[in-house]
């Protein structure tokens, strides 16, 4: 009987692994000194790490996107129809049949609520839904009692109608998706909408400026309008809706910033590279009118009544083109 018998090897010393690890930290310090003083390879340069390298990393997205965005030698200049394909305003709405409710007054003027619907919520027979089941458009006239014909302002934002109504001028506060908390608290309804609808082919931004123009065409039919004095108020939302319908004038003066610099305007950046927000606002003549502060009328309630029904109609359309 062979028998055999193994044992174990033995390991090194310590001293013996401390010198080893020395051995190779002091090649490694050797091979970066060795980098250090190495040529410079071709196309390359020393980079020197910035203090704050966040903003350095900010700035060089920037300048990427910049040359991203420059227009193209010999591109033709971008036209309204070209600005409205771009942004997704192109709807079928319904001839509009508006409704009155009286909401305030204001003594000299009045606070109503106008409504219509613009179209169904889906096309197909699947996503269609009810005959009620509409997208509305929902607005807050503050109408002059007398003065004859008066110019009249699309606001846009609420805190701007107060200003133009008490400037003497008839305002239709447009009921649009304003930076309210929606059911997530990470999200604001604005962005929501916007998402939904880039899925689409569309944008927020062009679906209010289509709805800022069928406001243009129902205030121009009335007797106490004067149908070559109607502005928009309310921005780079107003100044897109202007430039879309000759019919409008714009308000306020808007800087020159690229589109991409705006987290809405990021789902047309691409696409918008020879537009500029100087060139678009050309389209749009400007128009002076007269602005004052006076006592709010208060009509919140009647506001966020208006505006859910506004919401859960556009989210409603989004999520069924998205669908169809």
């Amino acid at each position: 009987m062979f028998t055999t018998s193994s044992s174990p090897r033995k390991r090194p010393t310590t001293a013996w692994s401390s010198s080893l690890t020395r051995r190779a930290i002091a090649c490694l310090w050797a091979c970066a000194a060795s980098a250090a003083v190495a040529q410079q390879l071709p196309g390359t340069k020393p980079w020197t790490v910035p203090g704050d390298i966040a903003a350095w990393q900010f700035k060089e997205l920037e300048a990427w996107y910049e040359r991203q965005y420059a227009s193209v030698p010999g591109r033709p200049a971008p036209t309204r129809e070209d600005w409205k394909r771009l942004i997704g305003a192109e709807y079928s709405f319904l001839e509009p049949r508006p409704l009155f409710e009286p909401i305030a007054d204001g003594g000299s003027y009045t606070v109503s609520l106008v409504s219509w619907p613009l179209m169904q919520v889906g096309s197909t027979p699947s996503t269609r839904g009810s005959q009620v089941a509409r997208v509305r458009l929902s607005g807050f006239f503050h109408r002059w009692k007398e003065g004859g014909r008066r110019p009249v302002v699309i606001a846009l934002d609420g805190k701007d109608a107060r200003l133009w109504v008490h400037g003497g001028n008839h305002v239709f506060e447009l009921v649009t998706a304003r930076r309210e908390a929606f059911a997530q608290p990470w999200i604001e309804d604005r962005q929501w909408l916007d998402r939904l609808a880039t899925q689409t082919g569309r944008t927020l931004l062009g679906a209010e400026a289509a709805q800022v123009s069928a406001v243009a065409g129902f205030l121009a039919g009335l007797d106490d309008v004067e149908p070559a004095r109607i502005a928009v108020s309310g921005g780079r939302e107003a100044v897109a809706a202007a430039a879309l319908d000759p019919r409008l004038h714009a308000l306020e003066e808007i800087d020159d910033a690229p589109m991409w610099t705006l987290p809405q305007d990021l789902s047309i950046w691409r696409q918008a590279r020879g537009f500029e927000w100087a060139a678009i606002a050309a389209w749009a003549p400007k128009l002076q009118l007269m602005a004052s502060m006076g006592p709010a009328v208060q009509y919140e309630r009647a506001w966020a009544k208006a505006y859910n029904a506004m919401f859960t109609g556009w989210q409603a359309y989004f999520r069924n083109a998205a669908l169809e």
